[in-house]
């Protein structure tokens, strides 16, 4: 697992209450290709869309980025069970998804998971050396955090974007 230099954001004090999950699909240059509006409990990533930018691109697709209520820094079983699947669909590229919530009122964390499925060859070498059936393992893992502060600068504008989103105000009231 990597930590990423400071970079800045401006979450402020006056967000202060969770709403609702916000998605994001990133290409390979961390560019924004499409923006997901969630539930309160999650983000229905368009299936259809990341299969055909797969097919016509194989490895184009970055990440997808969700963002999660305060303090829930892990994946869910929801995220995990989708990691499996995309990574299964999108082999032999790895899949990433990442979190984006706060840590306390001020700072902003993403967290970067990676799954990738185990391939054909060690499979099948495992398979022989167990001498039992088995499934291809997928390997889900916390690949690199990004802590987001404000004060510095450099931070890419989605960020700001899809936490703003995600959170209520008290002025919006």
């Amino acid at each position: 697992m990597t930590t990423i230099p400071k970079v800045a954001i401006n979450i402020g004090m006056e967000k202060t209450r969770f709403i609702t999950e916000n998605g994001i699909i990133l290409d390979n240059q961390n560019q924004v290709i499409l923006k997901v509006p969630g539930l309160p409990s999650h983000v229905n990533f368009p299936e259809e869309t990341i299969t055909k930018l797969h097919k016509l691109q194989p490895g184009y697709i970055n990440r997808l980025a969700h963002t999660h209520p305060i303090g829930m820094f892990s994946i869910s079983n929801v995220d995990r069970a989708m990691m499996k699947k995309w990574a299964i669909a999108m082999h032999p590229f790895p899949f990433r998804l990442s979190t984006l919530t706060t840590d306390n009122e001020y700072d902003l964390v993403e967290s970067i998971y990676v799954a990738r499925l185990e391939s054909r060859e060690c499979w099948l070498e495992r398979k022989e050396l167990e001498k039992q059936s088995s499934h291809r393992k997928i390997e889900i893992e916390l690949e690199k955090e990004i802590q987001y502060y404000p004060g510095t600068p450099g931070h890419p504008e989605w960020v700001q974007e899809i936490f703003d989103n995600s959170f209520e105000r008290d002025n919006d009231e």
